[in-house]
């Protein structure tokens, strides 16, 4: 394998991993998006 195959297939890895592991480690968690805060302010207005 190459340098940079070896180095595109590690980041992709990295960057799967990033985006897996907090909603494992999370569970309870709520990931809630700028449409739940946006909407919050309107309603205080």
């Amino acid at each position: 394998m190459s340098k940079n195959k070896k180095l595109v297939i590690s980041l992709l890895v990295i960057v799967v991993l990033m985006a897996i592991v907090p909603l494992f480690m999370l569970k309870n968690a709520e990931f809630g998006g700028s449409d739940d805060a946006g909407s919050e302010v309107v309603s205080e207005i």
